[in-house]
């Protein structure tokens, strides 16, 4: 259990919503203490690797869909292991949503010339990725 920080909402607590305010604070303190845990540690490992830590990321139950088709843990983690070791970079990661249940975030990829934001949606068990699926969104200038 993370431990109760007070942390300011912004709003003006007066006695009529003290008790609002108080359980928004507590909340806002929560999810700041959470946010970035799993999303640091996918782009740290993306970027640097070892690649043994993503594979403890990864749940026993993994599967990833793509488009129309689907690949289980091991499919995956071999495809990861070629980007990593070919020393690929998230470009512009950026987190959208973390909690103990999902990691939701984007990065932007240039393929053929033609740039994409690729968005990420990881479903987490026993907080593991457990259900991966991406979509890639072109980019016009």
């Amino acid at each position: 259990h993370r431990p109760f920080q007070q942390k300011s909402c912004g709003l003006q607590c007066s006695d009529f919503n003290d008790t609002i305010c108080s359980a928004w604070n507590y909340f806002a303190s929560n999810q700041e203490a959470y946010l970035l845990e799993k999303f640091n540690f996918v782009v740290d490992v993306m970027n640097n690797g070892p690649m043994e830590k993503m594979e403890s990321f990864v749940h026993e139950e993994f599967l990833f869909f793509k488009e129309y088709g689907m690949q289980d843990r091991d499919e995956w983690l071999s495809e990861i292991r070629e980007l990593v070791e070919s020393e690929w970079q998230f470009t512009e990661p950026n987190l959208l949503a973390e909690n103990e249940d999902v990691l939701v975030f984007n990065h932007i990829v240039v393929d053929e010339g033609q740039k994409f934001r690729v968005t990420a949606v990881n479903f987490l068990k026993d907080g593991q990725t457990w259900r991966l699926s991406t979509h890639r969104t072109l980019i016009k200038d």
